[in-house]
């Protein structure tokens, strides 16, 4: 991915501010998509890792970087 996506965001879990970062699992599999997931900085919390609900954490509060994501891979595929 590159570049670090980070946003702090208030939880209701943790009842503070956390820091919300998109990521993505490698594949070593030619031609498969990433796939994708939010991390936050909150270790001990007992919904992490998960982004099920009540955790706030989920791909939507990225949707403008997933977006750009997407345009860029099919810019790359279509060799522009």
């Amino acid at each position: 991915m590159g570049k670090s996506r980070t946003k702090e965001i208030e939880c209701v879990i943790a009842s503070e501010k956390i820091r919300a970062t998109l990521r993505h699992k490698f594949s070593i599999t030619i031609g498969v998509e990433p796939n994708y997931y939010v991390e936050c900085n909150q270790e001990d919390c007992q919904y992490a890792g998960e982004n099920k609900p009540p955790c706030p954490l989920s791909l939507e509060l990225f949707a403008d970087e997933m977006s750009k994501i997407k345009e860029k891979r099919q810019n790359k595929k279509a060799g522009l």
